[in-house]
């Protein structure tokens, strides 16, 4: 047994110092793409699903990864990709091998039991929420994110302001709709905007921004942070006007209304 494990670490150094050679660790990696079929990679991975059915093997495993994990040397070693970022080359492929694919519910609820107990840590939660805050403070990632979220939302432009285009249309209107990120004034994103003559239209629902006409109450002070809003805007130099949803209601007046605004 001794003389095996001896002849096992001799094999593995030998290896090491060949993989050092890059004209080998080259002509190595071609093999192994012309092996690794799709069809190769398809049979690995049913026969690691069945495998991996066992839950003594998972427990054996998971217990096996923790005892691992304990070991600075092993997180040192594995945690080499910490503050490195994939190549575009790299998400696109990972984006997609993973289309179309779906958890179960157990996996689900395995996944949140996790996560469960995670947050249950003081220590975790701390420097998670930490992390994100810090993150909040860059502007430029805020705006870029805020950005993404908005263009992903299906009800952008919503109903309001899909009305607000059309009577714009009507009398080519310089004002843009704008209000799907794509222009930001002040680390916030107006609804539409004309740069050049430094002009804005803010469309409001009556329910989220709390309407004294339509009598819905004041919630989360949201008045006053749209007043905030408005009065930031017009310190920059830009002309404001407010248009609410149940102004709608007579598009020709709202219409008449922009035409004023907009000849200033």
């Amino acid at each position: 047994m001794k003389k095996s494990m001896v002849t096992i670490r001799r094999m593995r150094i030998a290896a090491k110092k060949r993989w050092k050679d890059l004209e080998y660790r080259k002509k190595m990696l071609v093999i192994a793409k012309e092996r690794w079929t799709l069809e190769l990679r398809k049979q690995v991975s049913l026969v690691n699903t069945e495998v991996w059915k066992d839950p003594i093997l998972r427990q054996e495993q998971s217990k096996l990864m923790k005892d691992c994990w304990k070991s600075p040397i092993y997180r040192k070693k594995h945690c080499g990709r910490k503050g490195k970022h994939h190549t575009k080359e790299s998400k696109d492929k990972l984006s997609v091998a993973n289309r179309g694919k779906k958890f179960t519910l157990e996996h689900k609820k395995l996944i949140g039991k996790a996560s469960e107990e995670h947050w249950k840590n003081p220590e975790y939660s701390d420097k998670v929420m930490g992390s994100i805050r810090n993150r909040w403070k860059d502007i430029e990632w805020k705006e870029k994110t805020l950005s993404k979220i908005l263009r992903n939302q299906e009800n952008r432009p919503n109903k309001p302001e899909k009305m607000i285009i059309e009577i714009l249309k009507s009398f080519s209107s310089g004002i843009m709709y704008v209000g799907n990120g794509t222009c930001w004034i002040a680390h916030m994103n107006p609804d539409f905007v004309n740069k050049a003559k430094k002009q804005i239209i803010e469309v409001f629902g009556c329910y989220w921004h709390c309407c004294k006409k339509c009598k819905h109450k004041d919630r989360g002070n949201q008045r006053q942070k749209d007043a905030s809003r408005i009065s930031k805007f017009k310190k920059l130099g830009y002309s404001v006007i407010v248009v609410w949803e149940h102004e709608l209601d007579d598009i020709d007046a709202v219409k008449n209304m922009l035409i004023r605004f907009e000849g200033g």
